[in-house]
């Protein structure tokens, strides 16, 4: 719908995601760079990312 194009072979969520790159639970305020997004973590709770702010980074030649 967004035509995001984030790896999909593996996790599938967002959640998901973010702690299969980071490799352990993100404090609030975590940002971390999947292919071309810049991803911060926003909210959390129970050890699950519940909210993210994703920003497509512009590439420079």
């Amino acid at each position: 719908m967004l035509a995001w194009e984030l790896p999909t072979s593996g996790p599938r969520t967002l959640n998901g995601l973010v702690l299969e790159h980071l490799e352990f639970i993100p404090d609030v305020n975590v940002c971390l760079r999947i292919d071309r997004y810049l991803i911060e973590t926003r909210q959390l709770s129970d050890n699950v990312v519940r909210t993210v702010q994703v920003t497509a980074s512009v590439e420079t030649p």
